[in-house]
């Protein structure tokens, strides 16, 4: 095999590793591995656990399968006690001990209103991770001395309310910008969207031409790689 070709197949490989970050139709980032894209990750589909299979971990997003293990997880929110907790120190290694459990996905440990938050892979869930159970998680914690005043367990919806959370957090507060009203802000800000929105796409033309001009003038040296290294 010459060194070019060397080359070509290290590209290929290093772009695989890294993954893709595309935008989905309902206005979601994804910053997750697209599978099946070459040949060498369709062994990956075949992994089976049970009556759970590999295909039960996988989204499908602009047209491309992802690898998001998780869909629909559980969150329970457990009220104790300060004396249980013990101090701010102690609440603190309670949570790092929580953290280390494979089937718990986050775990909050708040020591001021003695409330413990853990969101977690549950028994019966339609993935190859690590799974529990509410019960024993109440009977570890009981281990630790923990005793609990109430217990609320509910649906989490891992995908929109963890996974994409990081690239689209809700808005914290809705207000004017710097130097405008909000009475002058309310008549304005759908005008003002409008142009950001339209400052955007042309952004984007702009961007894609030159994609266009760039192919056009190196058009010899990029048709020698592989279509999706041309970008």
């Amino acid at each position: 095999m010459s060194t070019v070709d060397e080359e070509k197949k290290q590209a290929v490989s290093d772009k695989d590793e890294k993954g893709v970050e595309e935008v989905s139709e309902i206005g979601v980032r994804i910053n997750a591995r697209s599978v099946g894209k070459h040949e060498n990750k369709a062994e990956q589909t075949k992994v089976t656990q049970g009556d759970v299979s590999f295909e039960d971990e996988l989204i499908e997003e602009l047209g491309k399968k992802y690898h998001v293990p998780y869909r629909l997880v559980r969150e329970a929110t457990i009220k104790t006690t300060k004396e249980d907790l013990k101090s701010f120190s102690d609440a603190a290694a309670l949570q790092y001990k929580l953290l280390t459990h494979d089937a718990i996905l986050k775990a909050s440990v708040n020591y001021v209103t003695a409330t413990i938050t853990i969101i977690y892979n549950p028994k019966g869930a339609r993935n190859l991770r690590p799974k529990t159970g509410l019960d024993e998680l109440l009977s570890e914690l009981h281990g630790s001395g923990i005793k609990t005043q109430s217990v609320s367990d509910r649906d989490y919806d891992y995908y929109k309310e963890f996974y994409s959370y990081a690239f689209n957090p809700p808005k914290i507060r809705d207000r004017p910008p710097y130097g405008f009203d909000p009475k002058k802000w309310d008549k304005i800000k759908d005008e003002y969207e409008r142009e950001r929105q339209k400052h955007e796409q042309e952004k984007l033309e702009q961007f894609k031409q030159w994609q266009k001009d760039y192919y056009d003038k190196h058009k010899e040296i990029l048709d020698k790689y592989p279509q999706d290294l041309r970008g």
